[in-house]
This record gives C-alpha cells, structure tokens and sequence, in this order.
C-alpha cells in the first residue's frame, strides 16, 4: 500500500470511531477555544503516518508561520528532553490549533463531559477502550513505521534519509535504534 492509500485509509479510520463514538460525544463540553487537554494532557502521541501529514501542513504554510511551528517545535524537544510538560506546540496565543484539519487521533479521540478547568477530561470508559483499539488500527496501518511524541516523530521528517526510507515503505529500524530508545519511539511492526 503506498502512502496515499494509506493516509485514505487512515481517515476511514478516524471516520469509524467518530461512527461509533458519536452517541458517548453528545454530551461533551469541549468548544472552540477550550485548550486544557493541549495545555495540560501533555502526552500527543502519533504514528508517523500521521506525522507525515502533519509535516506535509506545515510545508504548506507561509514561511512566518512554518518558522513559528518549528521554532515551538524545538522548543518542545528541548523541554521534552528534560522530561518536562510542555503545552501542544502547535496550540496558538487565541488557544485555537495550527493543524486541527490534520491533528493526530491522540487529539481528535478525546473530549470531556465536565469543563475541565485544568484538570483531566470526563471521559466515557467505553470510547476510551474503543479509542486504544482504534490507536491499534492506525499502527497496524503504519507497520513501516513508528509512535512516539509529535515532536521527536516530527523531527525525524527533517531528516531526509528518514522520509526517503518511510516514504518508499522501507523498514530500517536499526539506524533509529539510540533515537528511539532515548525517545521512547516504538516500532509499530512490534507492538502487539
């Protein structure tokens, strides 16, 4: 499958679980504007399908704004580093998203039935088991690839053997070995 039948394939999925979510997502409180899981979930993981296409966004942009997504992006790995919190790179000043047409699932699965006001989202205990099975799907999708946090997937799309290798479908995880390990970056092939 290359990557356009992928990246089709992916919005198929993403368009299933809103299916089957849509009944436990109508009483949710989440609006325009509301950011406390971008502020304080801190954990956006994604495969590298979808940081494919979330790079892909950014390439788009005019060159102010890409050079504002990289410079929060590197913010972002130096916190992460340190192993600190850092609010989504990508959450602008008016608290809106930069990439929400193309945010990853670890974004797009959750809401809250409470107002948060800086605490966790309510969350029905059935989407989130169906979203841990949808998150399966999306790495059985992507088995060339890999998951992790944005921004270390991300930053492995400005390395351009990388994109060549994941683009061609080739699978070489040997060469990400200490990347990985010092990041926490899994291998979607191996996951169970």
């Amino acid at each position: 499958m290359d990557i356009q039948e992928k990246i089709e394939k992916l919005q198929e999925i993403y368009r299933e679980f809103e299916e089957e979510v849509r009944e436990l997502k109508n009483g949710a409180v989440c609006q325009r504007g509301c950011a406390d899981c971008c502020k304080q979930m801190a954990t956006i993981d994604l495969t590298t399908l979808e940081g494919f296409i979330i790079y892909e966004k950014i390439s788009a942009f005019d060159d102010t704004i890409k050079v504002w997504a990289k410079k929060r992006l590197k913010k972002d790995i130096i916190k992460r580093k340190k192993t600190h919190y850092a609010r989504c790179p990508f959450l602008k000043e008016d608290d809106t998203c930069l990439i929400y047409e193309v945010r990853p699932f670890s974004c797009r699965w959750l809401y809250s039935l409470k107002k948060c006001n800086g605490g966790s989202p309510v969350v029905h205990r059935q989407a989130f088991e169906i979203a841990k099975k949808t998150i399966r799907k999306i790495q059985q999708l992507d088995d060339t690839g890999y998951s992790g946090h944005i921004s270390f997937i991300l930053g492995l799309f400005d390395k351009i053997d990388f994109r060549k290798t994941y683009l061609s479908g080739d699978f070489q995880p040997r060469k990400l070995k200490k990347f990985m390990a010092d990041y926490h970056i899994t291998v979607n092939q191996y996951l169970k």
